[in-house]
Parts: C-alpha cells; structure tokens; sequence
C-alpha cells in the first residue's frame, strides 16, 4: 500500500527522474518540517517500503529504483516504465520547438493526444514547495499548448476548435485579455461563416 510518505517519495524520483539524489537533500526537500531525529529514520523507512513495491522477489534489485555508491537514490528511466508527465513534456517540447507553419499533422494529433493526459493539477493534495513549484509549472505548459493549438488552427482556418481552445484558456485564466480578443474575433468570424452558408 502507499502510504502518504512512500507517495511522496515516489512522486518525487519520478518528477526529478533525470538524476541521482543524496539522502540528505530528499530528506530536507521532503521531510523539512519533521524533527530532526525523525527525518532518516522516515526517509530509510520509505525507500524501503517503495522497493517493496516496485520490486518484489520476482524484480531484480534495481529495476525501478537506482542506488549509487555514494548512497544516493534515484529512478531507473531506462526501466519499462510510462509516466503520463513524460508523455505530456515530450509531445510539447517537440511542439514547442516547431514554428506554426512548419509544424506538422502527425504532432499536432501527438499534442492533442497528450493533452487529453492532463485532467487536473498535477499532486493536488502536496503543498510543499517542490509540489507547488512542478505543480505550476505544468499548468503553464498546459495554458502554453493550448495557445500554441488556439493559434494553429486558428492560422490553417479552423475558427470553430481554434476558438475551442481559447474557451478552454479562459476557464483556467478568465484575466487574459489577449484570449477575450482573439475569443471575440473567432466568435464574429463563426457567425459570418455560418451566415454565408445559409445563404448558400
């Protein structure tokens, strides 16, 4: 079972998977308001009930979990593992790094796909200020793309899901003025287009 801290570990390795982790900074990072004859002891506790689960007798010892010599802790990416924020950054930053004109069908469909992964703000139960700071930093990305999609087909003329897509800004950022804008001219646009049709 994950229990709150063996959650937050996991979570943790797994948002910072790129790299090693000394026992002391995850126990700061993780445990900062713990007593401090308690901090190791709950950290040594967790990673030990976190390689439990993630490799029981029939996983070979460091699968999922890697420990350096030095003691430090980190996830093994080269594991069979998915990660829906792994798939969420990697579709965006290849979109990210394409102008508009040049980007193509097969990664807006990728973009699209990914989006779909984000249903709510990632860790909504964490407040420590690593949760908080990988919380808001996925939010923007996810405002950001549905930007990047707003413009696309709004560019290729699909006015309908380009205005889709600043609707769906404006619920998470009602203030962006620019979207209202943009929002208004795709709503005009809309009516014409469909007073031209009825006429046709």
């Amino acid at each position: 079972k994950l229990t709150y801290t063996v959650q937050l570990l996991m979570s943790y390795l797994l948002l910072h998977r790129h790299r090693t982790h000394s026992r002391d900074v995850l126990a700061d990072v993780l445990w900062a308001d713990y007593p401090p004859d308690r901090v190791h002891n709950c950290l040594n506790t967790a990673i030990w009930r976190l390689r439990k689960i993630l490799e029981p007798p029939d996983v070979p010892p460091g699968a999922y979990l890697i420990s350096t010599s030095t003691g430090e802790i980190g996830f093994n990416t080269k594991s069979n593992y998915w990660l829906d924020v792994d798939v969420f950054e990697k579709a965006f930053d290849k979109l990210f790094s394409t102008p508009i004109e040049q980007v193509t069908d097969a990664q807006i469909q990728s973009a699209t796909q990914a989006m779909a992964l984000y249903t709510a703000d990632l860790l909504e139960s964490y407040y420590l200020d690593w949760a908080l700071g990988e919380r808001e930093r996925l939010h923007v990305c996810y405002l950001d793309s549905l930007s990047y999609l707003m413009c696309y087909f709004y560019s290729s003329g699909n006015f309908a899901r380009s205005l889709a897509y600043g609707r769906q800004i404006l619920s998470y950022d009602p203030l962006r003025e620019d979207v209202h804008r943009q929002a208004m001219e795709l709503y005009l646009t809309n009516r014409v287009l469909s007073a031209r049709e009825a006429l046709d």
